[in-house]
C-alpha cells in the first residue's frame, strides 16, 4: 500500500513450526526494527500469511558482496572499506544491547551488499 520497493525475508519452515525458535525470531526482528543505522536494513514488518513467517525490510540495491569475492579478491582498499562498514553497523547494534548470534556466520557476509 506504500507503493515501496522492498526485500522480503522469510523463516525456514522448519524454524517456523517450532514455537521457540519463531518466538526468537520474532524477539530478534523486533530487536533490529528499534535500530536506525545507515549499514543495517531498516525493518518495516514482521508478518505471517499462510504459515509462513517473514521480515519485510528496507530493500538495497547493490551487488551481493559473496558474488564480488567469487569473481575475483577484493581489492585491499575494498576490503577493508567493507570490513570498516561491517564493524560500524555490529557496534550499533551492540550499543543497543543486540549481539549477533548464530546469524553473524561467514555465510550471511554473502548477503552484504556493496552500494555506492
Amino acid at each position: 500500500r506504500l507503493e515501496r520497493t522492498v526485500a522480503i525475508k522469510f523463516l525456514p519452515r522448519v524454524v517456523a513450526e517450532d514455537d521457540e525458535e519463531r518466538e526468537r525470531f520474532e524477539i530478534e526482528a523486533k530487536a533490529a526494527a528499534a535500530l536506525n543505522h545507515s549499514n543495517i536494513a531498516t525493518i518495516h514488518a514482521i508478518e505471517e500469511y499462510q504459515d509462513e513467517f517473514f521480515i519485510v525490510m528496507e530493500y538495497i540495491e547493490g551487488r551481493m558482496l559473496k558474488d564480488e569475492v567469487d569473481k575475483a579478491a577484493l581489492e585491499i582498499d575494498a576490503a577493508v572499506d567493507i570490513a570498516i562498514q561491517t564493524a560500524e553497523g555490529l557496534q550499533k547494534a551492540h550499543a543497543k544491547g543486540i549481539v549477533q548470534g548464530l546469524s553473524n556466520r561467514p555465510s550471511n557476509y554473502g548477503r552484504l551488499y556493496m552500494c555506492h
